[in-house]
């Protein structure tokens, strides 16, 4: 979604809230929803709001597939133009550069920023329940669903 930033005078706030699908995100379950307050700071926009949104996951476990809903913040800032010089020397990112997006001409796509927001929360190790007791390493059987009839 781009929003066009001459719209929105210095210093003033601008709310906005939309349903979001086109993510390319495989586990998203359905359309997002997103309620952002923009911020005009001369060049700059900050964006502070949340997304919200479910995920089909499946559990590292008993690799069922679970619908687990999300409701994650968001504050950022989008500064005009990336001042991205190419170096070859190594440089170390401090915590503000990884909140910054970049933005050219007088639009800012707010896509990414969502996109990031939905794929830093899907868990490295996802579960259905915290007390999942997964597969059989016999016989494949989900124990949550009982005991196996294998011999162990």
């Amino acid at each position: 979604m781009f929003i066009n930033i001459n719209e929105i005078k210095n210093g003033d706030k601008l709310e906005i809230s939309f349903l979001e699908d086109k993510l390319d995100v495989d586990e998203l379950g359905e359309m997002v929803l997103c309620r952002f307050v923009l911020t005009k700071l001369k060049t700059r926009v900050r964006i502070k709001g949340d997304v919200s949104f479910k995920l089909n996951i499946t559990c590292a476990r008993c690799l069922e597939v679970v619908t687990k809903q999300f409701n994650e913040k968001v504050d950022c800032i989008f500064e005009r133009e990336s001042p991205c010089i190419i170096k070859e020397e190594e440089i170390e990112l401090t915590t503000t550069d990884t909140e910054k997006y970049y933005y050219a001409g007088d639009k800012v796509d707010i896509t990414p920023l969502v996109r990031d927001t939905i794929l830093l929360a899907i868990p490295i190790k996802p579960l259905c329940t915290p007390d999942c007791k997964g597969l059989c390493p016999y016989c494949g059987e989900n124990l949550n669903e009982g005991d196996c009839k294998c011999k162990k």
